[in-house]
């Protein structure tokens, strides 16, 4: 290579380094064409759908129910729950805690799979 060659491949590379810290994003003309665009179907540790659960909670100590609740029960726990600044399943748990403390159970027979959900 001649030395006029030189000095433009090293001005060449200076300029597309000056353009690759621009804000603008990269050289199209110094890539190659579509490298931007990658496979994310096999990407290592993600799994599709929807997360089961939060995972904050402990294994064993929490368990998903479902109730059905007055309309204005509901609509004063989520008030206060976002007066208070918890969840409503902390405030939830906090109501139930409250009436259940002191209460005397009786044991029941054995439950069978079907009095089980």
């Amino acid at each position: 290579m001649t030395e006029l060659a030189v000095r433009k491949v090293k001005k060449a590379k200076q300029t597309a380094d000056r353009v690759k810290n621009l804000r603008l994003g990269r050289n199209p003309f110094t890539e190659e064409p579509l490298s931007f665009i990658r496979d994310t179907t096999k990407e290592p540790g993600r799994k599709r759908g929807r997360p089961k659960g939060s995972g904050s909670k402990g294994p064993g100590l929490w368990k998903r129910a479902t109730f059905i609740v007055r309309q204005e029960y509901l609509d004063t726990l989520k008030k206060l729950a976002y007066q208070e600044r918890v969840t409503a399943t902390e405030l939830v748990d906090r109501a139930l805690g409250t009436f259940l403390e002191g209460k005397r159970i009786k044991k029941q027979a054995k439950e069978t799979k079907k009095n089980v959900n």
